[in-house]
C-alpha cells in the first residue's frame, strides 16, 4: 500500500497560469476570427443579392425595350409586304 501526493514546486504554480492564460487567449482569438469569418460571409451575402437585384432590374430593363421595340416595329411595317429580313435588320 502506498500513498502518493503531488508536490509542486515554485515555479508550477507560475507555469500552470501561463498555460492557463494561453488557453483563454487562443478561445477569445479563436471567437474573434468566428466573428470575422461571418462577417465575411455576410457581407458576401449581400453582395450578391445586391448583383442579383441589379440584374433583375436590367433583364426587366431589357424586356421593356424589347417589346416597345416589337411594339413600333409592328405598327411600322405589320401592314405593308416587307421582307422579314428587312424587319429583323431593322
Amino acid at each position: 500500500i502506498g500513498i502518493d501526493q503531488e508536490l509542486k514546486l515554485w515555479g508550477k504554480y507560475g507555469l500552470e497560469r501561463n498555460v492557463a492564460t494561453a488557453d483563454a487567449d487562443a478561445a477569445k482569438f479563436q471567437g474573434r476570427a468566428t466573428v470575422t469569418e461571418l462577417i465575411a460571409q455576410v457581407i458576401t451575402a449581400h453582395g450578391e443579392y445586391n448583383a442579383a437585384y441589379e440584374a433583375v432590374g436590367v433583364a426587366t430593363e431589357i424586356k421593356r425595350r424589347y417589346d416597345e421595340t416589337l411594339g413600333l416595329l409592328r405598327s411600322r411595317y405589320g401592314t405593308t409586304s416587307v421582307d422579314r429580313q428587312d424587319v429583323i435588320k431593322a
